[in-house]
């Protein structure tokens, strides 16, 4: 006899024939279905949590840690337990914090136990949260909420992810919008008609380097080799003795030399080999008064100085793998491509106005339609 199942609570299914029971259940990566032999509700479910029990006995997870009353503790004992474990730099697990705190803000079940928080509680929250913040951020959450009951999981406090279906929202495609050349030109000559020596030079090394705001402030005398034309850097999050080597491209030669030269000539101190060749952590104070003195479209950040960069480079032909090298991105180019994916099809229409594909004809070996006919 075939049996039509109906799902009635998680884990638990009604057969439409017979009003039998059923649990139905995923352990080790494997579907078990099996009968509970009742058709009582109030039995099946007291049936239902004992099978739980005796399958995560069996497959060794239960632990001498008491179950989590509640999802709030559960986040406590995960930031207590799980995350000082994980290779984390401290402002990563400071997000984790971040995330964890709007969870159990916003989602209305921090109080609740574990095994009440239901598949549509956790839909009910993504669907108001998602209005509030940006789809990247609700992606963020999202990874955090699943992480939790991932981990809870492992520890045999929950049978079932009732976030397992949140869908990962689609981002929207980046505009990165760098300064162009003139407006570049215009910060610089404002940073240093105000003598702000140290933010021009900040503002010029990130935009002829592609550095990063902690790479550039970073960057010592002795990482750059005027020499062989190279100046090394550790990429972001990587180790200070994993440097990559990146050419010294020639607008930054000529500044760095530009800057060693004055500091000389002025006997200022931050010439050594282990000084650091910028004097400032940020001037991003100093970017936004320049960028309203010369009255710019917008303000721009120190990061719209890699950004712009990376445009000049594309611009200028820089294959995106070799552009990819210089910026350290690990990824080969895929995020240069989706992010100046705009500017790279006003850069296609550009290439193929150029291309004549036409072959010439000789005139002897061309007949003319009339001729054609006639004959």
């Amino acid at each position: 006899m075939k049996q039509t199942l109906v799902n009635v609570a998680e884990n638990l299914w009604k057969s439409q024939e017979s009003g039998i029971y059923y649990a139905i259940l995923k352990v080790g990566g494997r579907q078990i279905k099996k009968s509970l032999k009742t058709n009582e509700a109030k039995v099946a479910k007291r049936k239902l949590r004992d099978l739980e029990k005796q399958y995560q006995e069996r497959s060794g997870i239960i632990s001498d840690e008491p179950t989590p009353r509640s999802f709030r503790e559960l986040v406590e004992k995960f930031q207590r337990i799980a995350l000082p474990v994980r290779p984390l730099k401290p402002k990563a697990a400071l997000d984790y914090i971040t995330r964890h705190n709007a969870l159990l803000k916003h989602s209305g079940f921090s109080a609740l136990p574990l095994s009440k928080i239901s598949m549509i509680d956790c839909q009910k929250w993504f669907a108001t949260r998602q209005k509030m913040i940006s789809a990247q951020r609700m992606n963020n959450e999202t990874c955090a909420l699943r992480d939790l009951f991932e981990w809870a999981r492992d520890n045999g406090w929950m049978m079932h992810d009732p976030a397992a279906k949140l869908p990962r929202l689609r981002l929207p495609r980046p505009n990165p919008d760098p300064p162009t050349e003139d407006e570049f030109r215009r910060i610089v000559e404002v940073l240093r008609g105000h003598r702000d020596r140290d933010a021009a030079d900040l503002t010029e090394l990130m935009a002829y380097s592609g550095l990063r705001l902690s790479e550039a402030c970073g960057l010592k005398w002795q990482d750059v080799d005027f020499d062989k034309g190279v100046f090394y850097v550790a990429g972001k999050g990587r180790d200070v003795s994993e440097r990559d080597k990146v050419p010294l491209f020639p607008a930054m030669r000529e500044l760095l030399l530009r800057i060693r030269q004055a500091r000389q000539q002025r006997k200022i101190t931050g010439i050594k080999p282990e000084d650091t060749i910028m004097r400032v952590d940020g001037c991003r104070d100093g970017l936004k008064a320049a960028c309203r003195e010369a009255k710019l479209r917008r303000i721009f950040s120190h990061h719209d100085m890699r950004k712009y960069f990376a445009s000049r480079c594309m611009e200028q032909g820089v294959p995106i793998r070799t552009l990819a090298g210089w910026l350290r991105h690990l990824d080969g180019g895929a995020l240069l491509l989706r992010t100046y994916a705009a500017h790279q099809d006003k850069a296609s229409m550009e290439e193929a106005a150029k291309i004549n594909l036409a072959v010439p004809m000789k005139a002897d070996n061309v007949i003319k339609m009339k001729q054609a006919a006639n004959s």
